[in-house]
């Protein structure tokens, strides 16, 4: 009985030796996987920011004329979650007010990306309202290592007090 339990020992042993050169050779490797499979996942959280200088143009039902003018934004996309951020900063004497809508990402690819809001009512009136937001060669531009920028397009249609209102936004991102 002795003399089996020390074959076994001299099996396990025998096994070490060649065993453990191999692992400390792939250690690295070993624990790059486990990092890899045991990630958190605010890790994989990768928010693109840009810029935003867009021309604007609003069409009201009430008056029906086209008002024009510019204005510049930031927009937040998240490509993990799905959502997209827009701020829009606004000077009102010494002030500067943010004004934020969210965004659920529908679709994107390498071409382009389209989001549309999350809420389907005005922040300010609680009125029907909707925005969408489009991006232009979103992938091929901002996630490679170019500087390129991307064409934006945004639209609101809104209606308060029985007047509508429709809003076009475009520009570029960078």
């Amino acid at each position: 009985m002795l003399e089996m339990k020390t074959n076994t020992l001299q099996i396990v042993h025998t096994n070490t030796r060649y065993l453990l050169p191999i692992f400390f050779k792939i250690k690295n490797l070993f624990f790059f996987f486990l990092c890899l499979f045991f990630s958190p996942t605010y890790a994989n959280d990768f928010i693109v920011k840009v810029k935003c200088d867009v021309n604007q143009s609003a069409l009201s039902s009430e008056k029906g004329q086209w008002k024009r003018g510019k204005i510049s934004w930031e927009l937040g996309v998240n490509l993990q979650k799905k959502t997209l951020t827009k701020k829009n900063f606004f000077d009102v004497g010494d002030k500067t007010y943010t004004l934020q809508e969210k965004f659920k990402v529908l679709s994107h690819s390498k071409n382009g990306l389209v989001a549309l809001s999350e809420e389907l009512k005005s922040q300010f009136t609680g009125e029907p309202s909707v925005a969408t937001i489009t991006l232009d060669n979103f992938i091929d531009n901002l996630l490679s290592d170019s500087n390129g920028s991307v064409g934006v397009t945004y639209t609101l249609h809104s209606q308060s007090n029985n007047e509508d209102v429709f809003l076009v936004e475009y520009g570029q991102c960078k």
